[in-house]
């Protein structure tokens, strides 16, 4: 392994291992958190950001299921981030609206599934995109990091986990009946109040 990956490898590990003794030392809780590579843009950004006296976090939600492939791992990221703002119902419309948008369009389904296109060119594309359909910004922020981590193929399965996230939270079960026989427009309608 070349030197320099090698080191990126170890201070890596030591950052993990910091996150996890500092989580036995809270009460044993999981610390969940994204490990991006160093760079000295990101750590210039992250110092400005502290002595900017910018405002704290907003609150820590937890979700209502816990998921733990990546897909889920992400709608719960942005389950979190739009229930920390109070915007799911409009980062949940911005996704509907996407969605229906993406799968009338080949090109766009295209676009989201190229393996061969650059990260930098689909980020920009989609904060443009973005900035077009005047999405929330959570909803654009989170479009972002996808297209920065190479994880704008998964944008359906992403959302679908996210609506059952946003489901859950409101107690609300999307079922499937099937019957053997045509239902009567009664008993649609029963089955409709359940």
């Amino acid at each position: 392994l070349p030197s320099n990956m090698l080191r990126s490898m170890l201070s890596l590990r030591s950052s993990m291992l910091a996150a996890s003794s500092m989580s036995s030392l809270s009460g044993g809780g999981v610390v969940v958190g994204v490990v991006r590579p160093f760079s000295a843009s990101a750590s210039a950004s992250a110092a400005a950001a502290e002595g900017s006296g910018s405002p704290p976090p907003s609150k820590k939600v937890s979700a209502p299921i816990k998921m733990f492939d990546l897909d889920g791992r992400y709608a719960t990221a942005l389950y979190q981030a739009a229930a920390s703002q109070n915007k799911l119902d409009a980062v949940k419309r911005d996704f509907e609206s996407l969605v229906q948008a993406a799968k009338g369009s080949p090109t766009f389904t295209g676009f989201c599934m190229d393996p061969v296109m650059s990260r930098d060119k689909k980020t920009l594309a989609i904060s443009s995109l973005a900035a077009d359909f005047k999405v929330d910004n959570v909803t654009a922020n989170f479009l972002k990091v996808l297209a920065e981590n190479g994880r704008l193929n998964s944008i359906f399965t992403i959302s679908e986990r996210f609506e059952e996230q946003v489901n859950a939270s409101s107690g609300t079960f999307v079922v499937k009946v099937t019957s053997a026989s045509e239902v009567a427009p009664d008993g649609l309608a029963g089955l409709e109040k359940i």
